[in-house]
């Protein structure tokens, strides 16, 4: 028999408050804990919730995504989200809307997440990689195709040195 988080959706935010039957070992999140939109797609899609409306209704993953999940960054992400999870990862969201979380042992990683065909400014994704690494992340980042196949860059900041304009002879 398989528990069932019960999620409640109120004051704008979605709150654990409690759960039923046995979870067969797995991790449940807290009581009181506030969930981020992807978790809450997660446990949903997996069947492992039950979310409830401020009006008492009860949502499944699809209605959820009508109702909460706005744009096409919502649906990027969780695809990463379940594919670092399906791998066995323990992945949290991230500091901004576009990235996740890995925390191992041994390192952690920190995953911005975008789509093919989508042009980021070389700026940004920098100021990301810095921050990243400042913040003891190793920085990664996940594409995701047109099939939903995410695919990982690891990426890493490299300084070249100013070439000379004058050209000897």
């Amino acid at each position: 028999m398989t528990q069932k988080v019960l999620i409640r959706y109120k004051d704008r935010k979605f709150m654990v408050e409690g759960a039923k039957n046995l979870w067969e070992g797995r991790d449940v999140p807290g009581i009181g804990r506030v969930l981020h939109f992807v978790e809450v797609a997660y446990l949903l899609y997996t069947q492992r919730a039950e979310l409830i409306c401020e009006n008492g209704m009860k949502l499944n993953f699809e209605e959820f995504f009508s109702k909460f999940g706005g744009d096409r960054k919502s649906w990027i992400l969780f695809a990463v989200y379940y594919d670092l999870r399906k791998r066995g990862r323990k992945v949290r969201p991230g500091i901004t809307e576009s990235d996740l979380i890995i925390e191992n042992k041994s390192t952690s990683m920190r995953i911005f997440v975008t789509e093919e065909n989508t042009q980021l400014q070389l700026k940004t994704v920098m100021e990301w990689i810095e921050d990243s690494l400042r913040k003891g992340y190793k920085p990664y980042i996940a594409v995701v195709d047109m099939y939903g196949d995410v695919t990982y860059y690891e990426v890493s900041k490299i300084s070249l040195p100013r070439i000379s304009s004058k050209v000897e002879s």
